[in-house]
């Protein structure tokens, strides 16, 4: 299984991608991460074009049953000159200049015929049944992982779009097309910033977090993982909607999560600072349960004081205005028409930082 992040900066000054594997021993057994920075990887690219020439092999049997007369010898033709067609320049080169793909992988024993590149899966059903038993865990391995590069990749090799979204593993044979079926999803406007700096890139922090991403305490997977998949799912999106409301999601669950870990901890250092009860002063009371948008501000305010002291007030102050803005879209105030006003990519990038934070306490033990 993969993710695949375009980043809007181009770096004229590259000569090379950058790559690094390491073995996990998270909730998927036996199974390796890597991570490569530059091109999307051949071998993706190529399993992502096999899946279009299967989808139309597929639409083509089921409506018209063109294959059922045809060997496999012929079967086997049509594929490769199908895949030839496949062109995915308009999606990897015509959208975003630098891309960072994570893939998470396992090696299973496949059936496979030696005769054939295209069609070698000699065994469906077998193939099928170890993808699902695979993906039942890899998709949350995968987000979490993610997850925890992003204090690594910092501001200049920024996610700014997740331009495919693997939802289910493939099947990857060496010296053989991958089998899947993506599910493809197109570039959106962006303003690309070119300039040199390639080599002074993070590479040893992206190195050090793949290496770190190895192992997932039960913690990291509470705090981290639905935060996470909403920002994955936010960055999948193009509807600008659809995009501000699963950030913002993510906010809400990323404040709420990291509010119960950390209300003791913050309220304990900020009496020790201030010299007087916080928690009994300040603190919502129960009284207040009927005021959720006040309890989800303060649970966010917790987060921020614990993970960003030094911007704080103005991260709060974003997500109070964030907030007032999914108020107004619950309660009517947004007229049809007027999505693309919304600040979709104000609530991704505040969700993106507080991600990249959380992972970052986590790693450093800045976690109860």
């Amino acid at each position: 299984m993969w993710r695949i992040f375009g980043v809007t900066r181009a770096f004229t000054d590259r000569q090379s991608d950058r790559g690094w594997s390491a073995s996990s021993a998270g909730p998927v057994p036996d199974s390796a991460i890597s991570v490569t920075i530059g091109e999307v990887p051949e071998d993706v690219a190529e399993a992502i074009r096999f899946g279009r020439v299967i989808s139309l092999f597929a639409l083509e049997t089921m409506f018209g049953n063109e294959h059922a007369a045809k060997s496999m010898e012929e079967r086997e033709a049509y594929a490769a000159e199908a895949l030839e067609r496949q062109d995915l320049s308009e999606v990897i080169r015509g959208t975003y200049p630098t891309w960072i793909t994570v893939e998470l992988s396992r090696s299973e024993p496949m059936m496979v015929r030696p005769d054939f590149r295209h069609l070698w899966a000699s065994d469906h059903e077998a193939m099928l049944r170890s993808m699902r038993a695979f993906e039942a865990d890899a998709a949350t391995a995968l987000d979490l992982a993610t997850a925890r590069l992003l204090p690594a990749l910092g501001d200049r090799l920024q996610p700014a779009k997740l331009a495919f979204r693997r939802l289910s593993a493939y099947a990857l044979v060496p010296g053989r097309p991958g089998f899947s079926v993506p599910a493809l999803s197109g570039g959106v406007g962006y303003a690309q910033v070119a300039g040199k700096g390639w080599d002074d890139l993070p590479f040893d922090a992206v190195e050090a977090a793949i290496t770190g991403s190895s192992r997932f305490p039960a913690r990291d997977k509470n705090l981290l993982e639905h935060p996470a998949r909403w920002l994955w799912a936010a960055l999948a999106e193009t509807d600008n909607l659809r995009r501000f409301l699963f950030a913002f999601l993510g906010l809400e669950v990323l404040a709420n999560k990291a509010s119960k870990a950390l209300k003791q901890v913050v309220a304990a250092n900020l009496e020790q600072e201030l010299g007087f009860p916080v928690e009994q002063l300040l603190w919502p009371s129960p009284k207040e349960a009927d005021s959720p948008w006040r309890n989800l501000a303060f649970n966010f305010a917790i987060s921020a004081v614990h993970l960003a002291r030094s911007s704080a007030g103005p991260d709060i102050d974003k997500f109070q205005e964030l907030a007032r803005v999914r108020n107004g879209l619950a309660h009517g105030r947004w007229n049809s028409g007027d999505e693309d006003k919304l600040p979709a990519w104000e609530a991704i990038e505040l969700l993106m930082r507080y991600v990249a934070l959380l992972a970052e306490a986590e790693s450093a033990g800045r976690l109860p």
